[in-house]
């Protein structure tokens, strides 16, 4: 009797297989209906990290650009795109290894999103498994696409006409976009026109959908309609990096030295007779900063009046023409005895020692430096005597500039841009900066 009294218990605790069956099958139901939002949310959370992580990318990219004075290739046509470039294309100039040498983190985290897969090989992994096909990496976009892979000396070259407007160089501009899912393809390449839509205009409704056509932005409706806000983007401007240059280069005058390259001391010429008393005065014409004191040659005497003979000039200091379109030099002014014997005061007499038409009083040269080669520089044409002696010219900073002195052509100085703006001159006879 106690025997099947606990037998009847222990029946009674069990369940039957129907039970077990019921159960399951609500529990599949649960985790059936929990799994797209487990999905979604972690989805969720990997495309706000990476939002938060594409600022850090962003300012690693413009410091490498100005460290390297560089544009980093963008390298968003490679087919098999891995951590580093495809087996034959390395290339340390990539974007995301420009951004890797400077604190975004590794290669490979910057190039692709959180959540990406990787072969035992270091292949991504795309849709379908398949070992680096169909991936979704991020994707730069230069605003002047001529300009991914190039350094600041191959793009502004002698600093004019490389910019459509100096004003507003909007071709300093970079477009980082990323997305975590893997079945919203980016595009490789983006017009300016779409590139422009991105910068200016994008932004997400609630509907999901931006503001204009995808088309606009080089997103296909069919795949992106309603899931905008899963895109990441991240406006890169790098317009500070601009300088404008104002360089006066005004001609030298070839006279003031001698074959040696030497500043002269004394200029020997015949410059007329004058009354002793006073002696003549010797002053300048359409020159600045010059100095000289006249050299005076044997006393004599006519009609009882001593004279002097003014045979040259004695240079103190060095000048420059005001005007280049004009002859430059001194002139000498005093009393001279008439032929009948009469003092008269004379017209100035001038001596020339700077002419507008002196192909040897040229102005100084300037180049660009290579920091990539030492023996090669990018002369700044558009310094002949005949142009404009003021100039605006546009570089970016970090850039440098080789100074020389034109009578001699020695290299006097190096001039770094690292304002916006600054101001360059030669006087004609020294660099000023």
């Amino acid at each position: 009797m106690e025997s099947l009294r606990q037998n009847q218990t222990v029946g009674s605790q069990a369940f039957t297989l129907l039970e077990l069956i019921g159960v399951l099958t609500i529990i599949s139901i649960l985790l059936a209906a929990a799994a797209p939002l487990t999905v979604d949310l972690i989805r969720t959370q990997q495309q706000a990290a990476d939002d938060k992580y594409l600022p850090l990318i962003a300012a690693a990219l413009k410091q490498g650009v100005l460290n390297e004075q560089l544009f980093p290739l963008d390298d968003n046509t490679f087919s098999n795109i891995q951590d580093a470039a495809p087996a034959g294309q390395a290339d340390n100039r990539s974007w995301w290894q420009l951004a890797a040498r400077y604190g975004a983190g590794s290669a490979r985290e910057i190039r692709f999103p959180e959540g990406a897969l990787f072969s035992a090989s270091g292949r991504a992994i795309g849709r379908g498994g398949q070992d680096g096909i169909d991936i979704n990496p991020r994707r730069l976009y230069l605003a002047a696409p001529n300009w991914s892979g190039q350094t600041f000396y191959e793009t502004t070259g002698n600093g004019s006409n490389w910019l459509a407007d100096e004003n507003d160089p909007t071709e300093l501009r970079m477009l980082l976009l990323s997305t975590t899912n893997p079945d919203l393809p980016l595009p490789a390449d983006l017009s300016l026109t779409q590139f422009e839509a991105f910068w200016s205009n994008w932004s997400v409704g609630s509907d999901g959908n931006p503001g204009r056509q995808f088309s606009e932005y080089g997103l296909s409706e069919a795949i992106w309609s309603g899931r905008a806000a899963e895109l990441n983007l991240e406006r890169i401007d790098m317009r500070g990096l601009l300088c404008r240059v104002v360089i006066e280069n005004r001609r030298y005058i070839d006279p003031q030295f001698d074959a040696s390259n030497e500043l002269r001391t004394e200029f020997n010429v015949a410059l007329g007779t004058y009354l002793a008393d006073p002696l003549p005065a010797l002053g300048s014409f359409n020159l600045n900063g010059a100095q000289a004191s006249l050299k005076l040659g044997s006393v004599s005497t006519s009609n009882g009046q001593d004279l002097v003979d003014v045979v040259g000039l004695y240079l103190l200091q060095p000048g420059y023409p005001i005007n280049e379109e004009e002859p430059a030099g001194f002139q000498v002014t005093g009393v001279q005895l008439s032929p009948s014997g009469d003092p008269v005061t004379t017209t100035p007499q001038k001596f020339d020692i700077f002419n507008e038409s002196d192909a040897d009083s040229s102005r100084a040269q300037i180049a660009l430096i290579n920091p990539f080669s030492n023996a090669v520089v990018q002369i700044l044409d558009g310094w002949e005597n005949t142009d404009d002696p003021i100039q605006d010219r546009f570089f970016l900073k970090t850039q440098e500039l080789l100074l020389e002195e034109p009578w001699s052509g020695e290299e006097v100085g190096i001039f770094i841009i690292n304002e916006n703006y600054s101001t360059l001159r030669f006087d004609g006879l020294k660099w000023i900066y």
